[in-house]
């Protein structure tokens, strides 16, 4: 018997959990809750709206309905659509909320393709500044490559940064005139910018899922976490995965709990202001910390760095290598035969029965 999933809210971080779910099992009932179908796109997708905003779709209805067969509702309201009231009839119930954009006369999910379009379509001859954050400093890039001049309130702040790094991220944004914003713009508001999932077993939160810097690589790294916890897989948390990209410059940052006391690091310099610098445990030699600046033909210098956190044991290296879904990184071979394999290498009985209802607490 197949068991049923009811998924609250239609986004990018939905259907990319539905996306794993469907590759890894597709023994489920799955039924989507939505106020509308939007056309979908992603963080990273918004980079190819400078050709068209058909380049930046990820996924329509039609496409959503073919590929994942679920049924889909719709509510006039989705506020009043409530978990604990689907779990009478569900197995597992999922709440999706993701950042909106805000603005005086907008209001749109991240991933709402139509929203973007609209407003841009109306904001094309004007400036927009957002307030300061890491992926609001991404998308004042991105729409800057289609002509719409955006700008960040103020330097960004990060007390999880390593402080080396702020202020390398201050200099790259700083270097694009990126602060130097004047008074008149349209002020554009990324409400609750961190993605959260809410699972619900018999009525109850199971267990929350958050989503910090909401972009690609991190979205599908969680993603494929809550997969996994829903098919009893064990796995370790995710190692934090930023990477932000202006044209042909790059600037990442990979790292695991970071320690405090007696560390060694180590910084390769690669020419015209590009390095990376390694941080280390100087009595154990293990890597916590890897970041720097990167021009787009020293790419392959980034996945070298990506596969030094890779364990030969290719199960230790989920929910890690969902990051080789993002546009940004799918051209990168280790992380997508590290996943190839991965998959291939499932247990049968898993992918056709797929349900570790112990572990869920329901019967």
């Amino acid at each position: 018997m197949f068991k049923k999933i009811a998924i609250i809210g239609m986004n990018y971080l939905s259907l990319s959990f539905v996306n794993w779910l469907r590759k890894i099992s597709p023994r489920y009932r799955i039924d989507i809750f939505t106020e509308r179908t939007p056309q979908i796109t992603s963080p990273r997708r918004l980079r190819n709206m400078n050709s068209s905003p058909k380049d930046a779709l990820y996924a329509t209805p039609s496409y959503i309905r073919y590929l994942f067969f679920p049924r889909i509702f719709l509510s006039e309201n989705l506020a009043n659509t409530v978990p604990e009231k689907l779990s009478e009839k569900y197995d597992l119930v999922f709440l999706f909320k993701e950042p909106y954009v805000e603005s005086e006369k907008h209001r749109f999910n991240l991933s709402n393709l139509e929203g973007w379009t609209r407003l841009l379509t109306q904001l094309k001859d004007s400036c927009i500044v957002f307030e300061p954050c890491l992926v609001c400093a991404q998308l004042a890039i991105y729409l800057r490559n289609i002509g719409v001049k955006s700008y960040i309130s103020e330097k960004l702040k990060n007390p999880t940064f390593p402080r080396d790094f702020e202020k390398i991220m201050n200099l790259f944004f700083e270097e694009t005139g990126l602060f130097d914003y004047k008074k008149g713009c349209v002020e554009l508001r990324i409400k609750e910018p961190n993605g959260k999932v809410e699972m619900y077993v018999g009525g109850q939160v199971d267990r929350s899922y958050i989503v910090e810097n909401y972009l690609d690589e991190n979205i599908e790294q969680v993603a494929f976490s809550l997969v996994l916890d829903v098919l009893g897989i064990d796995h370790k948390k995710p190692l934090n995965v930023i990477v932000v990209e202006r044209q042909e410059n790059f600037l990442f940052l990979i790292n695991r709990e970071m320690i405090k006391n007696n560390v060694s690091t180590t910084k390769i310099g690669l020419g015209d202001k590009n390095f990376v610098r390694v941080i280390s445990d100087r009595n154990t030699n293990t890597i916590y910390t890897i970041y720097g600046r990167l021009k787009g033909a020293q790419l392959n210098v980034l996945e070298s760095f990506i596969s030094l956190f890779l364990s030969p044991n290719i199960s230790e290296n989920i929910p890690y290598i969902a990051v080789a879904k993002s546009p940004l990184l799918r051209e990168m071979p280790v992380l997508q035969s590290n996943l190839y394999l991965w998959r291939k290498n499932l247990p049968r009985k898993l992918v056709q029965i797929s349900l570790s209802t112990e572990k869920l607490g329901f019967i």
